[in-house]
């Protein structure tokens, strides 16, 4: 092969490389865009759910724009979320409702107090039903 031939097939393959980097960056460019465009609706639905405040809206929309970022934010969102469900039981914690919120009125700690605990105590004076069981078993 010549010099001459040499050089055509340089320019050749430097002008498909280039071809295929200008293809690669407008791919680029326009995933950057769709990002772009889906940040201030999920920014105002993290921000409507509670997630964050109004000052860290910013801060947020920002971390979003770097994919590496937003999986980091995502996976606090996941831990949180897991360790708030691991929490709901523990002793001492209010037991949820149902999924439409009310709260159980049949297993209120005997005054009526809302908020049922686990492992709660019970009022400290016994309850009419108590004294006439420990009456008839001769407890009293």
């Amino acid at each position: 092969m010549e010099a001459n031939e040499k050089i055509v097939d340089m320019i050749a393959m430097n002008g498909e490389l280039i071809r295929r980097y200008e293809e690669f960056y407008q791919q680029k460019q326009a995933e950057m865009q769709k990002i772009a465009a889906e940040i201030p609706t999920t920014v105002e639905l993290v921000t409507k759910s509670g997630m964050i405040e109004l000052n860290q809206q910013q801060e947020l929309a920002q971390a979003l724009q770097d994919p590496i970022k937003a999986q980091k934010l995502l996976q606090k969102a996941a831990q949180y979320v897991l360790d708030a469900q691991h929490n709901s039981g523990r002793l001492g914690q209010p037991v949820p409702g149902g999924m439409d919120g009310h709260n159980k009125s049949a297993s209120t700690n005997g005054n009526g107090e809302p908020g049922v605990y686990r492992g709660g105590c019970r009022s400290a004076d016994p309850s009419p039903a108590w004294l006439v069981a420990e009456q008839r078993l001769g407890m009293r």
